[in-house]
């Protein structure tokens, strides 16, 4: 077996496994230790998998994220919680900016009630959450429209987000990591 169509392999058996031992990859391959050890490093070079102590793991990493539909669907609970306590972080008189998201959409609805508050946003969804909210006002930030989202971006809105001065920030991520902070496909 060529060692392309090799790597080929161990990334789809890594990848049906979720994770691999060394020695289990030599005996499935019928290679050495030495040459799985470099087959995955050429493989975690290319990002591929992730190497561990002893093993490979899948890389976690991602470049797509689900449909913004079925990101709505998903962990109701935690996001009407999520929106409930970043609202009561919000003072009257609060300048604010309300990042686009599914999550930040409950920011937004816990809000409703509130007085005095303006809101910068760059998504139409918190914006029509606060539309019925007459001691709110809302200002949407302009840029392009991303329809299967409703968010609006582009340099129009960099140039609107960089000039403005808010107290609080609310930003929807779907990641956190430990040396790279906040992430994003």
């Amino acid at each position: 077996m060529l060692a392309a169509e090799r790597k080929m392999r161990i990334v789809e058996y890594v990848r049906l496994h979720n994770s691999s031992t060394i020695s289990t990859l030599a005996g499935e391959f019928g290679v050495h230790e030495a040459t799985i050890r470099r087959d995955l490093a050429e493989i975690e070079q290319e990002g591929k998998l992730k190497r561990t102590h002893g093993g490979v793991i899948v890389e976690q990493w991602t470049h797509d994220e689900p449909s913004f539909n079925e990101r709505s669907t998903q962990n109701l609970e935690q996001k009407m919680r999520i929106g409930k306590m970043a609202a009561s972080l919000v003072e009257d008189g609060d300048h604010i900016i309300i990042d686009s998201g599914t999550t930040t959409q409950y920011i937004a609805r816990n809000l409703v009630h509130r007085s005095d508050i303006t809101v910068v946003t760059n998504d139409m969804n918190v914006a029509a959450e606060l539309r019925d909210a007459p001691r709110i006002k809302v200002i949407l930030t302009g840029g392009e429209l991303y329809p299967s989202s409703y968010m609006l971006n582009g340099m129009f809105t960099e140039h609107v987000l960089r000039s403005l001065h808010a107290l609080k920030a609310f930003i929807g991520t779907p990641a956190l990591h430990p040396q790279h902070g906040l992430m994003h496909p």
